[in-house]
């Protein structure tokens, strides 16, 4: 099975829940391609490479942005992955709060 996601929702422009969700199915390579959801150039302009790039997937954006698409679009076998970084350590809360009492 192939999916999707868009670059907005790596970003945050969908919210923390969507991004924080976003994030490890892209650690897992479980995403095969990341489009833009582009509508327009002011409130949705296109853009892939600038969310790719601060995820830290700069070496996966031409796999994920033209590789896989092309292969998709010609009917191919998808090419290999290249490795994918670790997923970010998730956000510890409350280990600083002061016990009750």
């Amino acid at each position: 099975m192939l999916a999707s996601i868009t670059a907005g929702s790596l970003a945050g422009r969908f919210g923390h829940r969507a991004r924080q969700a976003a994030r490890p199915f892209i650690a897992e390579g479980l995403i095969h391609n990341v489009a833009s959801d582009a509508h327009d150039c002011r409130s949705r302009p296109p853009g892939v490479l600038r969310e790719l790039s601060a995820e830290g997937l700069t070496a996966q954006a031409p796999w994920l942005t033209w590789e896989v698409p092309e292969a998709i679009l010609r009917g191919r076998a998808i090419p290999p992955a290249p490795p994918w970084p670790a997923a970010p350590a998730p956000a510890r809360r409350g280990l600083l709060r002061r016990p009750r009492g």
